[in-house]
Parts: structure tokens; sequence; C-alpha cells
């Protein structure tokens, strides 16, 4: 499970818990969420990239855009923007390359015909934005990652040419029925994106099984 989610998925599940204290309720990981949605393994999924398929519903909540962190010492901690391109000169470190956000910044690094050679790669965000702020490179992250905290200590820069973002949807079975609990977890969520004022503009998954 991706950090950004997992923060996302327990803000929702404080709240559940108080509505519906005896609900058991699970957290899994799965690549083959598409699968596990059809076949009724699970209610709901919460998931980067929202699947094409007629027998599932997929409800947008928001799009989140990708930031290029650096120490403040960086050449570029002057700056406001970056364009992508000019990340492919740096050091950097980065998640690795199975993971759903640094395959979607690999394709958009492709999609311009350069590659990314990161220094370091590490699974947890934590210990990339402490490698970032010792001064070891510089880091590209979804902004939800990204705390006030951090912007106290690190550069956070936009990256344009292009715009890096991937949509967050929630995803269920058309045709199985939606419980009180699972349609609570759905409504919270969308008004905890309204809420904290997430862009709702418009791999790894969530799955919540009740």
């Amino acid at each position: 499970m991706s950090e950004e989610l997992s923060q996302l998925a327990s803000v929702i599940f404080l709240e559940i818990h108080r509505m519906h204290p005896y609900l058991q309720m699970k957290i899994i990981m799965s690549d083959n969420i598409e699968d596990r949605v059809i076949q009724n393994e699970i209610d709901i999924a919460l998931t980067h990239m929202p699947l094409e398929n007629e027998q599932l519903t997929n409800i947008p909540l928001y799009n989140e855009e990708f930031y290029l962190v650096v120490p403040f010492d960086h050449h570029l901690a002057e700056r406001e923007k970056v364009d992508f391109e000019e990340i492919k000169d740096i050091q950097l470190v980065l998640s690795p390359k199975n993971h759903n956000c640094r395959k979607l910044i690999d394709d958009a690094a492709t999609s311009m015909g350069f590659v990314f050679k990161p220094i370091i790669e590490l699974t947890d965000v934590n210990s990339i934005l402490s490698i970032v702020k010792a001064g070891i490179g510089a880091t590209i992250l979804p902004n939800t990652l990204l705390t006030s905290e951090n912007s106290e200590t690190l550069k956070v820069i936009k990256i344009v040419n292009p715009v890096i973002t991937k949509e967050i949807a929630n995803v269920h079975h058309k045709e199985k029925y939606i419980g009180s609990a699972a349609r609570n977890f759905i409504d919270l969520l969308v008004a905890y994106v309204n809420l904290t004022s997430l862009d709702v503009r418009g791999t790894e998954n969530i799955l919540i099984n009740s």
C-alpha cells in the first residue's frame, strides 16, 4: 500500500470505527485489483489508476500532483518551477521501479526520450526525505506526502512541461450490493476530499473488505 493512500484510508477508518464499532475491516495489498473486485473478494478498492471495465464503477476522488524536492542548498532551490526534462541531469533518490509512483515518473521520462538512473532506491518515503535533507540528491514525490514540516526543511518545486499527476479513484462492482458501512466509507472519502480541498480535477492499491 502506498503511504499516501494508507494515510487517506486510516483517517476514514477512524470515523468508520466510530460509526460501526463492531465492524471488522481489512486492508489488503494487491496487483490484480480488477479480478478481485469482479470476483467479489473485496467490497471497495482505492487505486491510482481507475479501471476501464464495464463491470466496475469508478468514482474519481482527486488528482495528485508530483513535485521535485531538494535541500535548500541545492542549485535548483531558488526556483519555483522546473521543467521535467531538467531533472534528468540531477542526482535522484527514488522509489524502486516496481512502485506505481516510480512507474508514472519513468513513463513520463520515456515519453520525452530519457531514463532516470537514481543514485539510491528506497521504499520508505521518510527514509527518502531524510537522505534528501542530508544533502544527498533530490526526489520526486506526490503532494500528499509533503507535509508542512517537510516544506520547512526542504524546498518543494513545481514540475512543469509536463505536469506529472495521477488520479485517485474509488472502485467497486456495479452488481454487488454495497452495505451501509461500505457506503459510509465512500461518502466519508468524498467528504474528506472536499473538506481538505484535495484536487478533484481528476500498481499500488488499497482493497477494503468489510
